[in-house]
C-alpha cells in the first residue's frame, strides 16, 4: 500500500450526456497495488466496458488504490473485485459506482444514479463481485 498523502482526489465537472469510466492498468503481480485512470464518456461514443456490480461491504475496511496518480480509498470488497478483473497485459476499461461517480457531489450523485440504467445497459459486458 502506498504511503499516506495529503492530496485529496479532485474530480472534473461531468457535462450532460457523460459518464466517468476506470481505466484499471495492467499488471503481471495480482498483489500489485491498483493503478488507474478516471475517463469520461459519452453514451453515444463509449468505448467498450465493463459495468462491476458488488457489495460495497463495510464502510471501515478500506483499501488505497492509485487513481490519476492520487492515492485513492476504496471498499476492501471493491479493491478486491478490481483486483480480480486486473489483467497482466491489457488495460480494463470498468465502471464501478463508488469510483466512477463523485460519491460526495450530492448534485452528480443524483443525476449518475438516474443514468444507472443506461450504464448498465450500454455495458459491453455486467460483472457480478459476490466477494
Amino acid at each position: 500500500m502506498a504511503e499516506s498523502s495529503n492530496r485529496a482526489f479532485k474530480y472534473g465537472i461531468l457535462t450532460r450526456g457523460e459518464f466517468r469510466v476506470l481505466l484499471i492498468l495492467p499488471s503481471r503481480d495480482p498483489s500489485a497495488e491498483i493503478h488507474c485512470h478516471l475517463l469520461k464518456d459519452t453514451f453515444e461514443a463509449a468505448e467498450p466496458y465493463v459495468a462491476l456490480s458488488y457489495m460495497w461491504g463495510s464502510v471501515v475496511l478500506k483499501e488505497q488504490i492509485i487513481v490519476n496518480d492520487t492515492p485513492f480509498p476504496v471498499g476492501k470488497n471493491l479493491s478486491n473485485a478490481l483486483r480480480r478483473m486486473r489483467q497482466p497485459e491489457v488495460a480494463q476499461r470498468i465502471w464501478a459506482d463508488a469510483i466512477c461517480i463523485n460519491q460526495s457531489d450530492i448534485g452528480e450523485k443524483n443525476i449518475q444514479v438516474a443514468q444507472m440504467r443506461n450504464i448498465y445497459s450500454r455495458a459491453d459486458r455486467v460483472a457480478i463481485w459476490l466477494g
